[in-house]
């Protein structure tokens, strides 16, 4: 699994890069034609690894309830609740260190269990292997939108 976390890696350094330099407004903009916005893809991502890999094999997540409710699969950004500076600067300060913690817990092999899980990409995941497999696909498809959505934006 080192490729596979090494790959991981790569597309959190990319994410960052693509979205350095970005006011705050502007990263919780909704482009047109989208239904969230810049920073919702970024914490979204951070989420979704959690819940792939560590909710999945029965362990706890390193990320409040509160966020993941706000960020999983299936929601959109409040506009009543809307994304903050302090949201969006915990996922910056763990975005990359998530993934050394990630490693780590590999390693000390505290995945011993994994609840099968079919995703809306028509994919199901069988083993927290499979888990970290499409979280790649999935954390590249979200830097795509952000790529896209920062086109959308004239940045």
């Amino acid at each position: 699994m080192k490729y596979e976390l090494s790959l991981l890696r790569t597309t959190r350094a990319n994410t960052l890069k693509v979205l350095d330099g970005i006011s705050f407004d502007t990263l919780c903009q909704i482009p047109e034609g989208f239904r969230n916005h810049l920073a919702w893809n970024f914490i979204h991502v951070w989420v979704t690894q959690q819940l792939l890999c560590y909710k999945l094999s029965g362990l706890e997540m390193s990320i409040s309830p509160e966020i993941v409710s706000r960020y999983r699969k299936g929601t959109a950004p409040d506009l009543e609740n809307p994304t903050t500076t302090a949201e969006l600067a915990l996922a910056n300060e763990h975005f990359l260190s998530a993934v050394d913690t990630f490693e780590a817990d590999l390693e000390k092999g505290i995945f011993k269990e994994f609840n099968t899980y079919p995703t809306s990409y028509n994919a199901t995941l069988n083993s927290i292997e499979d888990a970290i497999r499409f979280n790649n696909v999935h954390e590249a498809l979200h830097l795509g939108y952000i790529m896209a959505m920062k086109k959308a934006l004239g940045i």
